[in-house]
This record gives structure tokens, sequence and C-alpha cells, in this order.
């Protein structure tokens, strides 16, 4: 006999996904800045930063990171500039994770990938319109995961952060710690136990 308790979180996710979708559908045909005009490769494929399609299905996030736009590579797989390749971010992330039970998203002040041009070969600052065209994003995905805590990760994600009178952290671009050499330095463990200050406040710690 299933429970009411399973059944309930079936229909919640079920949910959850109905939401994402129609995020998904919005942000993937938006045309309200010029940076639309270079999201679409040769072979018809979007290259919008932000592929709601690969969003976690989760909810009630303990934490939203939102980070700085991309290079050539993170744009090419559809990530955020810090989720999948800062080696700063990921091992902090992995340490901490040591230390509290969390949930995480990550996102960008803008949707699309900042292409210099439709040659798509070199990214740039996105244009100050996108950041407005695109604060409706972060408030959208605010209310889809309902994040207990906000976290710039760039200077650009603060801004945007602050125009939109959201209460948030900062954190350092962890791309910066790791050019200036990575985990042996006096920034990542800084930024390493930022972090965990950060956490303490609304995830619960692991005990041992």
């Amino acid at each position: 006999m299933v429970s009411f308790t399973a059944v309930d979180a079936v229909v919640k996710r079920n949910q959850h996904l109905k939401v994402l979708a129609e995020y998904h559908e919005k942000w993937v045909e938006c045309k309200n800045c010029p940076l639309h005009k270079t999201q679409m490769s040769n072979c018809g494929e979007h290259t919008r930063l932000l592929n709601p399609e690969l969003l976690p299905v989760i909810w009630d996030v303990d934490v939203l990171f939102v980070a700085n736009k991309p290079d050539n590579i993170d744009a090419v797989l559809n990530t955020p500039m810090v989720s999948g390749r800062s080696t700063a971010f990921k091992a902090a992330l992995k340490r901490a994770s040591q230390k509290y039970y969390f949930t995480h998203v990550v996102t960008a002040p803008v949707v699309c990938t900042p292409w210099e041009d439709s040659s798509r070969s070199k990214i740039v600052d996105p244009p100050s319109e996108a950041f407005t065209q695109c604060s409706d994003h972060i408030l959208e995905l605010i209310a889809i995961y309902k994040p207990k805590k906000i976290v710039a990760l760039s200077t650009s994600a603060h801004k945007q952060l602050q125009k939109l009178k959201l209460e948030h952290s900062c954190l350092t671009d962890p791309h910066t710690i790791d050019n200036k050499g990575g985990l042996t330095t006096i920034e990542f463990k800084k930024f390493y136990l930022q972090l965990l200050e950060i956490l303490g406040t609304v995830c619960q710690k692991r005990e041992g």
C-alpha cells in the first residue's frame, strides 16, 4: 500500500516539473535583448547559458548561488560559470557537504551566453539591458526553488541582486581563486570558511 506521504511527494515532484517546463518555455524563446541573436548554433541548437532542462528537480533549496558569465567551455557545456568547472567551488562544496546537509542550485544574472558576435568565438560582458530584461528569471527561480539563502559569486551578480533588492551574501568569484593558485591559497581557505558560515545559518549540521 502506498502511503499518503509518498503520493504527496510524487504530486509535488510533478508540479515542480511543470513549473520548470513553463520556465524553460519562456526563457528559451526570450528575445527581449540583443543577446538572443547569437544563441542559435549552426545545427539549430540553443546555446543559452542557463539550460532549464538541466535544472535540478528539487524544491525548498537551501542555497541559490548566482554566478558570473561563463567562459567558452562553460558555454559549450550549457552551464553557469562555476557550476561544473571551478576547482575551488567544487572542492569547497564537497568539503562543506561533510559538515552540513544542504541542497543548492547555481544560476547567473543573465539567461543567454553573452557571445561577442554571431561567430561565437569570444564571450564578453553582457550589455546592461540584458541584466534588466533578465531580472525576472532570477525572481522566477527564487519562486520555484524557495532558497533559504542567496549567495552572489561575482560582482555582476551582487549588483544585479542589489538592484532587485534581494537580501544576499557575497563570496569571492571562485574562478579568481583558481587563477591565483587554487586550493592551497589563503583565498580558498577564506572562501571555504565563509561558505561554512553561510551554511551554518540555514542548514542542519552533520553529527560527528
